[in-house]
């Protein structure tokens, strides 16, 4: 019996490194590989201001209640690349996400968020699908968070 006391964190371990290796095996992931194609009307700094469930529930001038997530802003250069800053942070290089024309790309993840641009008042808002573990670990349709240009 002392002899299995002693084995039983190192089964707790094998059994943890297990699951989080089944987790990473059986996720969904997306096509990323795509080639860069510029979208001029993409370029510059993208605030998140709302989350929503469809394309169809946008409405930017009531805000849902599901406003549970912490500020991000996006920065779109002109070459793919992505500045990030969160909760009003300075803008800094991420090499985790790049974009190409309609697609959001997050490389750690392996996820491909389609984006759609919609103007309304003056004002461009881009309706992009949130692909967080809800999309890749249990296999849910995303949500869309909705951003605004400044």
């Amino acid at each position: 019996m002392s002899k299995l006391r002693n084995k039983w964190p190192f089964l707790v371990i094998f059994i943890i490194i297990l699951c989080i290796a089944l987790v990473y095996v059986f996720r969904q992931t997306d096509k990323t590989d795509y080639p860069f194609v510029n979208d001029p009307n993409v370029i510059g700094i993208w605030s998140t201001i709302d989350t929503i469930k469809t394309i169809g529930d946008f409405n930017p001038s009531k805000y849902s209640d599901n406003n549970i997530f912490p500020s991000i802003s996006f920065n779109f250069l002109y070459n793919g690349e992505i500045l990030l800053s969160k909760s009003g942070g300075s803008m800094k290089k991420t090499n985790w996400y790049r974009w190409t024309n309609g697609i959001l790309i997050h490389e750690g993840s392996k996820t491909a968020s389609h984006y759609v641009l919609k103007q309304y008042l003056n004002k461009m808002y881009m309706l992009i699908e949130n692909k967080n573990g809800d999309y890749s670990l249990r296999n849910k349709t995303p949500d869309y968070k909705v951003l605004v240009k400044q």
